[in-house]
């Protein structure tokens, strides 16, 4: 038995009622006008139509015969709204019907193509970022000493569009984790910035070589076995080639930063098999004597097993033989997602020393290497302490045994922790709104938080 050609009929008890189609309509900043159909049956009164003087109508009458035809009757709705109005309407009156069109309008968050830029003396001075979104007014926008922006202000018919922005760095200020900010009425987005003129490995990725026949070798990268003398078995391949540890244009990576499309110049594929102890890449570098150097590196997973784990250290000898100056280890959970790596070191003799790069998993891992600096710190550390500037960041208790927390407030960021001596001990890039700290000893420390929209340092100390 076959059945084809079903057909739904509105059925009721002879009592008038109205249909509404759709039920709901939702306006934009730049999407003022949608269409609402009005259909009826058993009426004997005509439909009045009443809105309030966000919105007008095109029809404010409709006779019942007209309701009723075939049809029914298409009513345009007009928004003239300079806000967000999240739960307006229209009214319809039939007699004794009433029924309504839920009217909102909404507009859309800032958008901007990236979450990071990053410089250094190696890299172009000027990077473009784009501003969009479907917003009411225009996009307000302010940047800390040292970057200049080819605009303050993308108006909202441009931002509807988008609108390219050239922030260009002076080449001279250092900036640590500093925030380009974007407003426009309560919507807010916001750019991280970090440059440096005096990174000592800033051209790792063969800058100005970034075609065939380069490779990472060329630049000092090696990957060795345990003994820290025997080749690895991941072959370097030449620039953009689709296997093995290669260069790779930063358009072709697809990493995102925070949630949005990594724009950088830097990016190269590390290939790893085996775990740590036994398959290290190994970066060379010259470093001085009891001087303090900061690392910070932007790296993804980019594809093949699972949520592999990645250790960057600096240590005085490839494969980690020597002595281990600083290391940090992330969890990559996300593929392409790239995720911030960082730590401070004191070498104890000038020598060349070695970066090295491993992975946990006894298969094969891609690294995606987007960026690295390392770089002399600058010896003062924070000196305020309690700043009224981001008040809603919340660090405690101010008296421990060892562990504090930090409640950013529903926010990303990053947190510093410094010793009595200005040192800083720790630093961490944290994406959750509660952080908690384990503190080395005891002391007092300088807790120094960083957000997109607020700052914020406290004293906190150690009993025992």
């Amino acid at each position: 038995m076959a059945v084809d050609n079903f057909q739904l009929t509105y059925l009721t008890d002879g009592s008038p009622y109205l249909l509404l189609t759709p039920t709901a309509l939702t306006f934009t900043p730049s999407l003022k006008e949608k269409t609402v159909n009005i259909k009826g049956g058993n009426l004997t009164n005509d439909i009045t139509l009443s809105g309030t003087s966000a919105f007008s109508l095109s029809r404010t009458t409709i006779t019942a015969a007209e309701a009723m035809a075939t049809g029914g009757v298409d009513v345009i709705v007009t928004s003239s709204a300079t806000g967000n109005l999240p739960n307006d309407s229209l009214i319809l009156s039939c007699g004794t019907l009433r029924n309504k069109v839920v009217l909102t309008v909404a507009e859309s968050p800032i958008t901007v193509s990236t979450a990071g830029l990053f410089y250094d003396q190696s890299l172009p001075a000027a990077m473009s970022i784009n501003v969009g979104g479907d917003l009411f007014s225009n996009v307000a926008l302010t940047a800390p000493i040292g970057i200049t922006l080819s605009e303050s202000s993308v108006s909202a018919v441009d931002a509807k569009a988008g609108k390219a922005i050239t922030a260009t760095w002076d080449q001279v200020t250092r900036l640590e984790n500093k925030y380009i900010h974007l407003t426009s009425g309560l919507k807010k987005d916001s750019v991280l910035l970090f440059a440096v003129n005096d990174n000592v490995i800033s051209t790792w990725d063969a800058d100005n070589a970034e075609v065939t026949p380069s490779k990472l070798t060329d630049f000092g990268w090696s990957q060795t076995l345990a003994d820290g003398i025997t080749d690895g078995p991941v072959v370097f391949n030449e620039y953009n080639i689709t296997g093995g540890s290669r260069l790779v244009p930063a358009a072709n990576a697809a990493h995102t930063y925070h949630g949005k499309t990594w724009i950088g110049h830097r990016v190269a594929y590390l290939r790893a098999w085996g775990s740590p102890a036994t398959n290290v890449f190994n970066l060379s570098v010259n470093l001085e004597a009891n001087k303090t150097y900061v690392f910070r590196a932007v790296s993804a997973w980019h594809n093949n097993e699972t949520t592999p784990t990645f250790t960057y250290a600096v240590n005085t000898a490839k494969a980690n033989l020597g002595t281990t100056l600083g290391s940090q280890s992330v969890l990559c959970t996300v593929k392409q997602q790239s995720e911030d790596f960082g730590f401070e070191f004191t070498p104890t003799t000038t020598a060349t020393h070695y970066l090295t790069v491993a992975s946990n998993t006894i298969n094969d891992a891609m690294f995606g290497v987007d960026y690295l600096a390392i770089y002399p710190k600058v010896p003062a550390g924070p000196t305020a302490v309690d700043q009224t500037e981001g008040s809603d960041i919340l660090v405690y208790p101010t008296v421990t045994d060892g562990s504090i927390r930090v409640d950013l407030g529903e926010k990303s960021g990053f947190i510093s922790v410094y010793d009595i001596t200005g040192k800083r001990i720790q630093f961490k890039a944290v994406n959750s709104s509660i952080e908690t700290l384990t503190l080395p000893s005891t002391g007092m420390y300088i807790i120094e938080i960083k957000t997109a929209t607020a700052n914020k340092t406290a004293k906190v100390i150690r009993l025992n």
